[in-house]
């Protein structure tokens, strides 16, 4: 066989073998590539998940903040009901139904002195009294409007005081959502830096994925040459067997003596003759 074919041969067992060893290489470097990758992977989405509950969060306040401002809706027509209710009283401040309240009371003592220590007649006696009954429904009335404005006022008194407690609560509610707001814009930054780094990876993965498709496709294609040449010398090896079978049987038939050391230097003069036909023939490749 050949000098030649046996170097073809070694050459491409080495290239095989340096194709192996550079698929292994970036199939290492793969490996590491998704692995760095699935870590940011992880990382981004705990920050998904945590940005979610924020998001959350900042939604509960601003309902809360909804519902505070109905309750103030609320309370800010009641305070101005009882303004209304208090402006409909007689003497329309309370100072005027306490005046009127002294001086009705006032008058009923008066009256009530002069009938005790003033003689009169039956119809004078009949009109104080009937003077009297009109002042003490009177004051009755004063009473109950006095009560009235007292209890608006103490009702007004606790809605101002749970209005400043709501306003209160709303400016909380208020910086706390900003505050959210801020965290869920700093959380938006990380992943938006997170996916770059995803889709640069994903660029580098696709590239060594490209070259580890590329070097399998080469190695196959050396492979396949390495099949070849294997058969070939086997085919090579096979004719050389039958081919010196064949010439040492035409030598016994002319009736030489194979065993010569001069019939074997013949006899392999014989197949390198063979073998440099087959060669320009291109039945063999060197």
């Amino acid at each position: 066989m050949p000098r030649r074919r046996n170097r073809e041969l070694q050459a491409a067992e080495e290239k095989y073998r340096a194709l192996l060893n550079k698929k292994n290489d970036l199939l290492e470097k793969l490996a590491a590539k998704k692995s760095e990758r699935y870590e940011i992977i992880e990382t981004k989405r705990e920050l998904v998940s945590k940005l979610l509950e924020k998001k959350a969060e900042r939604r509960a306040l601003i309902e809360e903040i909804r519902g505070l401002r109905a309750r103030r809706r609320a309370l800010r027509e009641r305070v101005r009901e009882l303004v209304a209710r208090a402006r409909e009283l007689k003497g329309g401040r309370p100072s005027g139904i306490l005046r009127r309240m002294a001086q009705t009371r006032r008058r009923i003592e008066e009256l009530e002195f002069e009938i005790q220590t003033v003689p009169h007649t039956i119809e004078e006696e009949n009109a104080i009294i009937e003077e009297l009954g009109r002042l003490n429904r009177e004051l009755r009335q004063l009473q109950a409007e006095w009560e009235s404005y007292a209890e608006a006022n103490e009702e007004l008194a606790a809605l101002r005081e749970e209005l400043d407690g709501i306003f209160s609560e709303l400016d909380s509610l208020r910086d706390r959502i900003s505050e959210i707001s801020a965290q869920i814009d700093a959380k938006n930054s990380e992943i938006a830096e997170l996916s770059k780094e995803i889709d640069a990876l994903n660029t580098i993965i696709d590239s060594k994925q490209g070259e580890i498709d590329e070097i399998r496709e080469q190695i196959g294609k050396v492979s396949r040459q390495i099949q070849e040449m294997l058969e070939k010398i086997i085919e090579i090896k096979a004719r050389m067997v039958a081919e010196k079978v064949a010439m040492r049987r035409e030598i016994e038939a002319t009736g030489r003596a194979a065993r010569s050391i001069y019939d074997e230097e013949l006899l392999e003069g014989k197949i390198e003759e063979w073998m440099q036909k087959l060669l320009k023939d291109g039945v063999l490749e060197l």
